[in-house]
Order: structure tokens, then C-alpha cells, then sequence
């Protein structure tokens, strides 16, 4: 039953990335859905649907985190380029939506700075979608900036902070996912993991084994 698999999240979600996030909670999904899983995670989402301004991060986190200890190293390789092509795509057809801009700029950096610090993936992370990450951020920088130019209305954070480079305003949207973060909801987060799982159209949703091998600490399984 769909109700069950939401029993594999553990209770306790952690904000900070001490450990590697394949040691925290989960999100248990069939392969089969994965593509509609990051549509609902990432193109469908406004800014306000999911509730916790960086829920997308933490969803992402822990479908990476099931990916990488039951999928394999291909499979990883392969979940991220989708995450960060569909990041991507977002910034690239908001550039005038300041708020979008700054809810996935938000997302982005909290997902990116958990994985190039997270002592298993951060190797694979590098390898394969860092620098498209990276350019992405500064895509929606430059847009958020030119925004600004043109006199758009800012999201609240951006319009009271002091800053008039790129990079300033980088610090100020940086200091803003912090303090985000920081205010991090563990129910709603999971309430809204069993929201998901539940809609979810695979009935079993604990794929069969992966002949692949698990992500190891010492980089990519051979």
C-alpha cells in the first residue's frame, strides 16, 4: 500500500551535511517513476506549492541519497543530469520571474553545497554536473540582477539587502537559504514525502535489486 512506504523515512531529518546524506533519510521510489517524480519536484513547481521554501532541495537530497544505495552508480549518474538538466530549464524559461528565480536559486545552492560536501557523493557530484550546476546558478543570477535593472518588483530578501554586484547579490541569496534552512520543518517536509510517494503510480514502490554496485566512499564502484 502507498500509505506504507512512507514508513521507510526515517523521523528525524537533518539540515546540516555533516554526514553523507546516503547515511540520512530516504525517499523510496520506483525507477519507473522517476521522471514524473522530478517533474513534480522540479518543473511543476511555482515557488509556493510545496510548502517549506526549500523542500525541492531536501526531496532531491533524499531521492539521491535511495539512488545512490539501491540504484548504483550508473543510475546516479543519471538522476543527477536529469535534476540538474531540469533545474536548468526552469532558470532558463523564468528569466524574468524574479521570484522563481530566487526560490530555485535557493534550491540550488542548498543541493549543491550538500553534495560537493558530502563525503561519498561528492566525488561523482563533481564529476558529472557540477559545472552545469554552477553555470546554472549564475544564469539565474544574472537574470535575478537584470531583473533589478529593468526595476521589477524583488522578492522581499533581494529588495532589502544591500548589493549592487553579481557577487553581492550571491552573498545576500546565499545568506537568505541559510537563514532558510535554518527554519527547516521536519513534519511538513515529511508530510509532504507521503503526499508524494502516495501519488506515485507504481504500485510497489521499493524497486527489485540493482545488478549495478552502491556508490562507494572512495568514488565511483569499478
Amino acid at each position: 500500500p502507498a500509505a506504507s512506504s512512507s514508513s521507510a523515512v526515517p523521523p528525524v531529518i537533518r539540515s546540516d551535511s555533516a554526514k553523507s546524506i546516503g547515511a540520512g533519510p530516504v525517499l523510496p521510489y520506483s525507477p519507473e517513476d522517476e521522471d514524473l517524480l522530478l517533474s513534480v519536484m522540479i518543473a511543476r513547481q511555482s515557488g509556493t506549492g510545496l510548502g517549506f521554501k526549500l523542500t525541492p532541495a531536501y526531496l532531491l537530497q533524499m531521492c539521491i541519497a535511495y539512488c545512490a544505495t539501491n540504484l548504483g552508480n550508473a543510475a546516479l549518474h543519471r538522476l543527477l543530469g536529469k535534476i540538474v538538466h531540469q533545474i536548468n530549464s526552469v532558470v532558463a524559461n523564468n528569466p524574468t520571474n524574479p521570484d522563481m528565480l530566487l526560490f530555485w536559486l535557493c534550491n540550488s545552492l542548498k543541493l549543491s553545497t550538500t553534495l560537493a560536501q558530502d563525503p561519498v557523493l561528492a566525488s561523482v557530484y563533481t564529476e558529472s554536473v557540477e559545472s552545469v550546476m554552477e553555470s546554472t546558478i549564475e544564469s539565474a543570477l544574472r537574470h535575478l540582477k537584470a531583473c533589478a535593472a529593468a526595476g521589477q518588483p524583488l522578492p522581499a530578501a533581494i529588495e532589502r539587502s544591500e548589493w549592487s554586484s553579481q557577487a553581492q547579490l550571491k552573498s545576500v541569496v546565499v545568506e537568505h537559504y541559510r537563514a532558510l534552512d535554518a527554519n527547516m520543518n521536519s513534519d511538513s517536509l515529511l508530510e509532504v514525502v507521503a503526499r508524494i510517494t502516495a501519488a506515485m503510480p507504481s504500485p510497489r514502490k521499493t524497486p527489485a535489486a540493482s545488478t549495478d554496485t552502491p556508490v562507494q566512499a572512495n568514488g565511483p564502484a569499478n
